[in-house]
């Protein structure tokens, strides 16, 4: 079997090839100055400073106004009965401050006056004369009670105080112990006290009252 060759590449095509390809990059070369020159200049940029700008105000607050009868019922005055008020509150009185000035005294009414014009001035009362309660000398014999026979199988003596109420009427009212050597001693001056001892009450100016008064007695062996 025989093969055949393709198309044989000539010269002169070659050459004209090339030539148009030559022709084509000479022209663009030729073209670029042209587009260089009409390419605009850069600008030149000047910057200069600037204030911030105030901030913007704040936004208003919406206030819903108020019905007509609401500010009525606030600004009228509260209605209140004078009397209950006077009496639910204290009043605030301001009270001045008491000045003490010296004052001549004067005598009693209708009190004449000397030569000299000075009003006469009445005495102080004199103080009440107080006279204490005594023993009445009429009674003193029976004063010392009797002596206590234990105490004199035990030969013993001893003192007793008390304290003694004197009525009005001389006699003794309450008896208070203050001391006593023994109870024997004690019993003793009780029953005497109460059953024989009178006084001549104390007075306030001639006037009978009840006093206390304190009494010793003392109880001694006599000899033989």
């Amino acid at each position: 079997m025989a093969y055949t060759s393709g198309p044989a590449i000539r010269p002169e095509g070659l050459g004209l090839a090339a030539g148009t390809t030559l022709l084509a990059l000479s022209a663009i070369w030729l073209a670029a100055p042209n587009i260089v020159a009409s390419l605009p200049k850069p600008t030149t940029l000047v910057l200069y400073p600037v204030a911030d700008p105030p901030p913007p105000p704040p936004p208003e607050k919406h206030i819903d106004p108020k019905p007509a009868r609401e500010t009525a019922r606030e600004t009228a005055p509260p209605l209140v009965d004078p009397v209950i008020d006077t009496l639910s509150k204290p009043t605030e009185i301001a009270l001045a401050e008491p000045r003490f000035e010296p004052v001549t005294p004067l005598g009693p009414i209708g009190a004449g006056t000397d030569g000299g014009g000075a009003a006469t001035v009445e005495a102080k009362p004199k103080p009440p004369l107080l006279v204490p309660p005594m023993v009445d000398p009429r009674y003193a014999a029976s004063f010392q009670p009797d002596y206590p026979a234990g105490e004199i199988r035990l030969e013993r003596e001893g003192v007793v105080i008390v304290g003694v109420l004197i009525g009005t009427d001389g006699r003794v009212k309450a008896l208070e112990p203050v001391s006593a050597t023994s109870e024997e001693f004690l019993a003793a001056t009780r029953r005497r006290a109460f059953t024989a001892w009178r006084f001549k009450p104390a007075t306030r100016d001639g006037v009978a009252y009840e006093e206390w008064k304190q009494m010793r007695v003392t109880f001694t062996l006599k000899d033989g």
